[in-house]
């Protein structure tokens, strides 16, 4: 990732890991470190001339991961605590 502070425009994937709680849980859960973000950023693109005359573009996603012990299965979430 420290190739993205050298330039302004680079093809990259990055993944970061956070910690969160278990929500699953009556408040204040337990604390988790498998959650995670993964940033995506291309490389800068040029826009067709009929949207705007010479423009170029950077793309760029953000994906979030949840810990699979929270998870019902790969699509829902196990539900909130009651607290």
């Amino acid at each position: 990732m420290s190739a993205l502070n050298r330039s302004p425009y680079y093809l990259t994937d990055g993944q970061f890991f956070m910690n969160g709680y278990d929500w699953t849980k009556p408040f204040p859960g337990s604390a988790l470190s498998s959650y995670d973000v993964n940033l995506t950023i291309s490389q800068e693109m040029h826009i067709s001339e009929d949207i705007v005359e010479d423009a170029t573009t950077v793309l760029s996603s953000l994906t979030f991961g949840t810990p699979e012990s929270i998870m019902l299965d790969q699509a829902q979430l196990k539900p909130m605590g009651q607290s």
